[in-house]
């Protein structure tokens, strides 16, 4: 019997809210896409009985003819999503000539009563790049890392990883279900045009519950370096949020080479556009540059400076 509403199931390290779509592993959003998810919910609402194919094709596609390869492709994907499970055993088995079945521990968990003064969460999604040049992205995706950093300063507020956050880049889902989706109160969106030294910068604070404004401010600046102008704008608007947003923040300072930080920024955000996604997260800074047309510039980035990819 399905789940009710405002239930979940839970095995390993993995969370399903049947409600809202979401895939979670150990509090971290994964993406899949509809016809998946739903593979993934039947299984686990046969509670590890075997699912034969045309029972899934049915449950799936219900309105439609679709061959068998479909349904393969959807096992293939929560396969590789999934893992392996404690025992080193896929979570879903092949159960030859009949079907498929699900080999965990599966829990019902009803959700908890929602506080009457939840703590205070955000998450601010990748700004959108309104520049004549679309090369600009690094840029954009760079700026939106550097607020996100500055607001996981603030003691008592959540703020969404970035990993999470970005999932939701180029997605046609409104504010509200994207709020529900991270599990947030606020999100901040924006937008970058950058015209040769001028840079103009939009944000806007927004309410998960009604999808209305709360706050919003524009930022006209000249560009001298990337670095200085990214970090002044994150603790202008780390400043402003918390006017709405209870907290302090105190500001870390560090000064890296700016044109290796230029390069470092081009170099991430191919690598997390780049199909290898979690197995590059060991790739050095020269190989970004390298990536990002820039080793001829041999300026290193000082011993200790580290950021998160």
């Amino acid at each position: 019997m399905p789940l009710s509403e405002e239930a979940f199931y839970e095995f390993g390290p993995f969370r399903v809210d049947p409600s809202q779509g979401v895939l979670e592993r150990d509090g971290e959003l994964i993406p899949l896409a509809p016809k998946a998810f739903d593979t993934l919910l039947a299984l686990l609402q046969s509670r590890g009985d075997v699912l034969g194919k045309e029972d899934l094709l049915k449950r799936i596609w219900p309105d439609s003819f679709v061959e068998e390869g479909s349904l393969a492709q959807n096992i293939s994907i929560l396969r590789k999503v999934l893992g392996e499970g404690a025992d080193g055993r896929p979570y879903i088995q092949t159960i030859p000539k009949r079907g498929y079945r699900l080999v965990c521990s599966v829990k019902e968990v009803l959700a908890a009563a929602t506080p009457d003064e939840p703590a205070p969460s955000i998450a601010v999604l990748p700004f959108a790049n309104m520049s004549a040049d679309k090369d600009q992205e690094y840029f954009s995706d760079g700026l939106a890392e550097e607020i996100i950093n500055a607001l996981a300063q603030i003691p008592g507020l959540k703020v969404t990883a970035r990993t999470s956050s970005f999932a939701f880049r180029g997605k046609e889902q409104d504010i509200t279900t994207i709020a529900k989706a991270l599990r947030v109160g606020k999100i901040l969106e924006g937008s970058v045009r950058r015209t040769g030294n001028s840079l103009r910068i939009t944000v806007q604070l927004i309410d998960a519950v009604d999808g209305c404004h709360i706050w919003g401010q524009r930022f006209d600046r000249e560009l001298t370096d990337v670095f200085q102008v990214q970090e002044e704008i994150a603790a202008e608007i780390t400043d402003a949020l918390q006017i709405k947003l209870a907290g302090r923040v105190t500001a870390r300072r560090y000064q890296p080479n700016l044109r290796d930080y230029d390069a470092f920024l081009k170099g991430r955000h191919e690598l997390s556009s780049s199909p290898c996604q979690n197995s590059c997260f060991d790739v050095t800074v020269t190989e970004m540059r390298t990536r990002s047309g820039m080793i001829e510039r041999r300026h290193y980035l000082p011993v200790g400076y580290s950021r998160s990819i």
